[in-house]
């Protein structure tokens, strides 16, 4: 076993050197030499700082009598092939040849965040990747999820005015709508309705690339819950009603003997369908009056029994998260309620009848 390792916490990274092979670490190529945070009988724990990227960059221990040694990066990546497809589906966004240890993972896409080409049209497909594994645990991953939060958000300013070719267009919409519920986990909340918002006025762009469907209606479904939550009702039922229409849409792009991995993106059209049922709900309920009871045969009866919620828009992440955004469950518990109090009036006009 080696006697020098690093070793993984679902939020820190620390180096392990057995002791007398180690007084001070650093990690910057020596221009700092930090001392252990632990000292026990077998050895010297330091902790590895938050900008040393674990594909890149090397440690250097200096031990008692000054020797130096270097220890490389302990996880692999090329950065030379940040533009290589093939490379990224395997080292990245393929479950099958990534690392399996999640916390591992974690740690893996946090350097890559430091190391990687920002001009490969991957690095937001990493963004989007990291944003699940903060995801899982978004308290103790409050430095890394803040910082892509603000990444993901100054790079609205800098979108090429020119439509985003596919690759480039998934990623944008992939990693956008993952780190909206993020942003409003740390109650960023302009964040992730600007966010949001961009999604939504790409919307029609989605026929570009059938596979950014679910991610765009997502983000279009928790835009329409922040506008309601700011009372702007019309707005709202309007985003709502849009949302639906973009998941009728990708149903029918989707769901077709023309799209040939219609087999795995059988994931997509249940979601479709989630997002779109509750988008619809809601814009009936903020539409009031013009969607009475009795108006058809069955959609009010439906209507009423229907419960509404976001959750489907955030089902891609750890199941953990949903029952931790405590804003948009206060403002899906207030649609309903608006729901069940625009019943109960129709029920009391009823009955003066």
């Amino acid at each position: 076993m080696s006697t020098i390792k690093f070793e993984y916490t679902a939020y820190e990274v620390t180096l392990r050197v057995a002791m007398g092979q180690a007084t001070t670490v650093s990690f910057d190529g020596g221009g700092n030499w930090e001392e252990a945070k632990l000292i026990t009988s077998e050895d010297s724990v330091f902790l590895v700082p938050g900008g040393f990227s674990l594909v890149t960059d090397s440690a250097l221990v200096k031990g008692a009598s000054g020797q130096i040694i270097a220890v490389a990066p302990p996880l692999d990546f090329d950065i030379q092939r940040s533009h290589d497809i093939d490379y990224l589906n395997e080292m990245v966004f393929s479950f099958r040849t990534r690392i399996s240890d999640k916390t591992v993972f974690y740690h893996y896409l946090r350097s890559l965040l430091l190391s990687m080409d920002k001009s490969s049209k991957f690095y937001l497909g990493v963004l989007s990747v990291l944003a699940f594994r903060v995801a899982e645990d978004p308290a103790s991953r409050a430095q890394v999820g803040l910082e892509i939060v603000r990444i993901r958000a100054d790079l609205i300013s800098r979108k090429p005015r020119a439509p985003l070719d596919p690759v480039a267009l998934r990623w944008w919409i992939s990693s956008g709508a993952n780190i909206v519920p993020l942003a409003e986990f740390y109650q960023l909340r302009s964040s992730a309705q600007e966010i949001a918002k961009d999604i939504y006025e790409m919307r029609d762009e989605s026929v570009r690339a059938r596979i950014v469907y679910w991610n765009t209606t997502s983000a279009m479904l928790l835009y329409a819950f922040l506008l309601y939550g700011e009372g702007r009702i019309g707005e709202a039922s309007e985003v709502f009603l849009s949302t639906f229409t973009i998941c009728q849409r990708g149903l029918s792009e989707i769901f077709s003997s023309s799209n040939k991995n219609i087999l795995s993106q059988y994931p997509d059209c249940t979601a479709l369908v989630e997002i779109g049922r509750n988008a619809f709900a809601a814009h009936a309920v903020l539409s009031g009056g013009n969607f009475a009871p009795g108006s058809t045969a069955e959609y009010p009866v439906d209507l009423e029994g229907y419960y509404i919620d976001f959750v489907g828009a955030v089902r891609r992440h750890d199941e953990s998260f949903p029952p931790k955004l405590g804003y948009f469950i206060d403002l899906k518990d207030r649609l309903n309620k608006e729901k069940a109090n625009l019943f109960d009036s129709f029920g009391a006009k009823g009955a003066d009848q």
